[in-house]
């Protein structure tokens, strides 16, 4: 009922009001309450408001958004503490689930990123780096070969499921990847110590 009451039927001021005064302090309650950031009941419920964020901006939606990114950055950084591809999809699903919401919703005054945009960053990318530059270490041994194909295809995961662009993506390889092996072939190819077949180039 709620959202039959948008302006013009009732006057914008009031509306910011009632969404300041009684909506979202409701909503921030519920969210500081919650253990759990994947349920479904609670994202339904949330994703649910999406309309009103129209309407508001970080003096009115502040509070719940620096509540959400903090309840679902410290659920990532526990989730990703285990780098097996079971924990990165659960994080997958859990941001997926909130992204549509979280792509709205600005993370500070400045209005210039959304909380998904942070949580990708602050959270995401840099985990995503640590298991890259890994990648690059483990290709110098026969026997963590396996391993460092399994970490790639877990970087993978998060573009196939949509969280990261496909530009995005490119830059994470670029910089994260690409950059640092190539540097890294470089100083072995060039180390005279250093013995390096064709295949381990391969």
């Amino acid at each position: 009922w709620f959202r039959n009451l948008q302006p013009p039927l009732v006057p914008l001021a009031i509306y910011r009001s009632l969404l300041k005064h009684i909506i979202i302090p409701n909503l921030n309650r519920i969210m500081e309450q919650t253990e759990n950031v994947m349920d479904e009941t609670l994202t339904q419920c949330m994703c649910a408001w999406q309309f009103m964020l129209q309407y508001g901006d970080e003096d009115v939606f502040g509070c719940l958004a620096k509540t959400i990114a903090k309840k679902l950055k410290r659920f990532c950084k526990t989730t990703l503490d285990e780098n097996s591809e079971s924990q990165h999809l659960i994080c997958i699903e859990a941001l997926l689930a909130w992204k549509s919401f979280l792509v709205q919703l600005r993370a500070d005054h400045t209005g210039t990123e959304t909380v998904f945009a942070m949580l990708t960053r602050s959270v995401i990318r840099k985990k995503l780096r640590h298991l890259l530059n890994a990648c690059v270490l483990s290709l110098d041994a026969d026997t963590h070969r396996a391993q460092s194909v399994q970490q790639m295809a877990i970087v993978h995961l998060w573009h196939t499921h949509d969280i990261f662009s496909t530009a995005e993506y490119i830059e994470l390889l670029q910089t994260s990847f690409f950059d640092p092996w190539i540097s890294f072939l470089y100083h072995r190819l060039n180390d005279k110590h250093a013995t390096i077949s064709s295949s381990q180039i391969e």
